[in-house]
C-alpha cells in the first residue's frame, strides 16, 4: 500500500483476508491463555534443594547477548553456598523473567544487580535495575492480568504474562513476590522462597 503496488480493490480484498486471520489468531491465543491458566492453577511444585547462585548464573548467560547489545553490566552477589528448597524449573522461569525484564527496561550503559540474603527460614532474592522504573498506578496491577504490556528501552516487545507466571510460581513454592520502584529511578523485584 505504501509503495502504491496495490490497487484499492486488491487492498480491500487483503483487508478481508487479514481480518479473518487476525480473528482466528485472537481466538487461538484466547484458547491458549485459558489452557495455560488451567495448567498453572493445577501445577504442583516439586521442591528440591537447589543452588540459587547456579540458577542465577545460568539465566545471566542466557541473556548475555541482550545485555551486551545495551552495554548493561551485571553484578551477582548471591553466595555460591546459597541453597533454596523449591521447584527448580519454576524458580528458573522466575529468574529468567525478572532478569529479562531488568535488561528490557534498562537503558544503555545501565546496571542489573542480583542479591540474596537469608531471613529466618526464607531466602530473599532480589533483581535490581537502573531502568526507567514503574509508576505508582501501575505497581498495584503489575502481577495481575490487568497489567499492560509495555515496550522496553530498545523497543523490545513482551506479552505481559511473565510477571503473572512469576507470582503464581513463587506462591506455589510458599513464597511472596513484590516490587519497589519509582519512575526514572529503576526497580527492585524481590521474592522469598524456603531455604534448602
Amino acid at each position: 500500500m505504501k509503495t502504491n503496488l496495490l490497487t484499492s480493490e486488491e487492498f480491500q480484498k487483503l483487508i478481508v483476508e487479514l481480518s479473518a486471520r487476525v480473528n482466528t489468531t485472537t481466538s487461538l491465543l484466547e484458547n491458549l491463555l485459558n489452557w495455560s491458566r488451567n495448567q498453572i492453577a493445577t501445577a504442583k511444585a516439586n521442591p528440591i534443594k537447589t543452588n540459587i547462585r547456579g540458577l542465577s548464573e545460568e539465566c545471566i548467560i542466557l541473556y548475555q547477548t541482550n545485555s551486551i547489545e545495551k552495554n548493561i553490566t551485571f553484578s551477582n552477589t548471591i553466595s555460591h553456598n546459597a541453597f533454596i528448597y523449591a521447584d527448580e524449573e519454576m524458580i528458573r522461569i522466575v529468574l529468567r523473567n525478572l532478569i529479562s525484564n531488568a535488561i528490557k527496561f534498562t537503558k544503555k550503559n545501565g546496571e542489573v544487580r542480583l542479591h540474596a540474603a537469608t531471613n529466618g527460614n526464607l531466602m530473599n532474592v532480589s533483581v535490581t535495575d537502573t531502568g526507567v522504573g514503574i509508576s505508582a498506578s501501575d505497581i498495584n496491577s503489575i502481577f495481575s492480568f490487568e497489567a499492560k504490556s509495555t515496550h522496553g528501552t530498545a523497543h523490545e516487545k513482551g506479552t505481559g504474562l511473565g510477571l503473572i507466571l512469576c507470582k503464581e510460581f513463587i506462591e506455589k513454592n510458599g513464597g511472596k513476590i513484590w516490587v519497589e520502584s519509582s519512575l526514572g529511578k529503576g526497580s527492585v523485584f524481590s521474592f522469598t522462597v524456603p531455604i534448602g
